[in-house]
């Protein structure tokens, strides 16, 4: 486990982070007092087209063909 100030980790936030990507525990203190931990992203990945279908965008009822070309990249 690495144990760093908050002085010290925004100095070298980079490298932390690395080591922390790379499996170490890393602790940011604070006056000698654990604050907080620095660990890797473990959420989910955003995939595009998640909201495939599931959205619907209604007809904006334009009446003028040359702005409804704009909007549909005519």
């Amino acid at each position: 486990m690495i144990r760093v100030s908050m002085h010290e980790a925004k100095a070298r936030l980079s490298k932390l982070a690395k080591r922390a990507r790379a499996g170490e525990r890393v602790v940011i203190e604070r006056d000698g007092t654990p604050w907080v931990e620095l660990r890797p992203y473990a959420g989910e990945r955003r995939r595009p087209g998640g909201y495939e279908g599931q959205i619907v965008i209604p007809d904006v009822g334009v009446k003028d063909e040359a702005i409804a070309d704009l909007f549909e990249g005519r």
